[in-house]
Formats: structure tokens, C-alpha cells, sequence
């Protein structure tokens, strides 16, 4: 009799559920994060069991787990993809949110720098120019690193093409995708993405939500960023400018996001084919 394992990955504690075919629940319990727990769950299942998570922070050990076990996982990044490139860009973002903050941009810095201020407070103001001025260094460095990464294929290079795309973005979606063609259509990618909206139903009425921000949030958070500058281009402007006098900016941004994940749907294939190893 076949039977299924379903995951559901928080911070400190999983929900772990085994349903045979038939639907019927065989064990549901929650238990704390860890190798014990969950085995003393799905420990004694057959090898090739199909097994299916959601993950959500610290989820990184589970896949090694469910492969060691020769459970069937549903996609995750390979591990030399999370190290790679999710691993770097990653990486990069603590500095140079700290450096591109507003008030420590170099317009900012400048800004600071040149105002008349009391002893004390031109004291602090001092320290806090040199905290940031020695994120410089690091935070440069890690953009070589992805620049670096960035040339390990075509996918990359397609994806920059589309407006607001750099190779930090590229490199996120690509290492959270993974192969593209296993999403049936570009939809189904964006509602893995979180990107559309939530729809509730009672007898003939329906209400459309916002989006439903599940799935993975670094493919919302670098595509919302690319939309900022990709709604300005000429083949977006005109649609996001109608969608934002009707529903506001934000909803516009966020539809400007999902078409640029569109996109990167239908390009990715094409890129796959000419032999790109990503």
C-alpha cells in the first residue's frame, strides 16, 4: 500500500503527517526539529516513499534527512546550488542593505559629512560614517563574488535581459527554481512564487485577496526590488501606471513583479536547450 509523507517545517517545531493513497491519516504529530523526532514518525516507511515539505527558517537539514532515508523529496535547491549561489547572494545582501540605506548612500554620506553639528552629535555622526564607510570593502568584494557566479551560464545572461534583472536577481531565481519546465505553467510558478492572489469562495461568491505570500521569500523580495526600476520601462510603464490609478502602487509593483517572473518562465526553457548549465 502506498503512503505519503506531508512536512510542515517551522522555526522549532514540524507538523509530520503520513496519509495512505486512500486518504486515510496513518500518523499526524508535531514534533521538535530535529533527526529523532521526525524519525520516530517516518523512521520505518518503505525506501521511496514521496515525501513533501514546506519549508520555512532553519529548513535546511530536512533534505538531507528524507535522502538518507531514500524518501522521494519534492524539490529543494541541490546542495551545490544553496552553497553556490543562493549561499553568496545571500551573503551579500547584509552589507549592502546596510550601505544603501538612505541616509548612508553617498549622496547621504556626503550629506552628513558637511553639516554643522554639535560637539556630541558630530562625534556620533562620525562613528556611524565609519561603521558603514568599512561596510565598503566587504560589500564590494561579495558583488564580485556574484558578478563572478553570474558567468557560470546563459540562464543568467537571459534572464538580464529583462528590465530591472541584474545578475544578483538572476542568481536568486535560478538557484530557487531550479529546472523551470517542472512548473506546468507560468501560473503555477507564480503561485508557487506567492505572487497572486489568495481566492475565497462560498456558494457563488468569490473574493480575490491580496497575494498569498506563501512559497519562497527571496524570489518575492528580488523581484518586488526589480519591479521598482522595471515599471518605468517603456513596455510596463503604461500598465502599471493604469493598475496603480486603480488600486494603488504597491498592488502595481507587485503585478509588474509577477509578469517579470512570466517572463523569465518562458525564457528560461529556450536558454535550458541551448546546452546551458545554469
Amino acid at each position: 500500500m502506498s503512503v505519503y509523507v506531508g512536512i510542515d517545517v517551522h522555526r522549532r517545531r514540524s507538523q509530520v503527517a503520513v496519509i495512505n493513497q486512500g486518504g486515510e491519516v496513518l500518523a499526524n504529530r508535531n514534533v521538535p526539529n530535529g533527526v529523532k523526532p521526525v524519525l520516530s514518525v517516518i523512521g520505518d516507511l518503505p525506501a521511496g516513499t514521496p515525501a513533501a515539505y514546506e519549508a520555512a527558517f532553519g529548513w535546511e537539514w530536512l533534505p538531507e534527512l528524507l535522502e538518507g532515508l531514500r524518501l522521494r523529496a519534492a524539490h529543494g535547491p541541490p546542495a551545490a546550488v544553496q552553497g553556490d549561489r543562493l549561499g553568496a547572494a545571500e551573503e551579500r545582501q547584509g552589507p549592502v542593505r546596510q550601505r544603501s540605506r538612505s541616509c548612508w548612500s553617498g549622496p547621504g554620506r556626503q550629506w552628513l559629512a558637511s553639516l554643522q553639528l554639535p560637539a556630541v552629535s558630530r562625534e556620533v555622526t562620525g562613528d556611524a560614517l565609519a561603521l558603514t564607510g568599512a561596510l565598503q570593502q566587504p560589500a564590494g568584494g561579495l558583488d564580485a563574488e556574484v558578478r563572478q557566479r553570474a558567468k557560470a551560464g546563459p540562464r543568467v545572461k537571459v534572464l538580464t535581459w529583462l528590465p530591472g534583472v541584474g545578475p544578483f536577481t538572476a542568481l536568486v531565481l535560478l538557484a530557487e527554481t531550479g529546472d523551470i519546465t517542472r512548473f506546468g505553467s507560468a501560473r503555477k510558478l507564480a503561485s508557487w512564487a506567492g505572487l497572486t492572489p489568495t481566492v475565497r469562495g462560498s456558494d457563488r461568491t468569490v473574493r480575490h485577496g491580496h497575494i498569498s505570500k506563501q512559497g519562497p521569500t527571496w524570489v518575492r523580495w528580488v523581484l518586488c526590488e526589480a519591479a521598482q526600476t522595471a515599471k518605468r520601462h517603456p513596455d510596463l510603464a503604461p500598465g502599471y501606471e493604469a493598475l496603480a490609478r486603480r488600486h494603488g502602487r504597491k498592488t502595481a509593483a507587485t503585478a509588474v513583479a509577477r509578469k517579470l517572473l512570466t517572463r523569465a518562465y518562458h525564457l528560461l526553457p529556450g536558454a535550458a536547450a541551448a546546452g546551458a548549465p545554469a
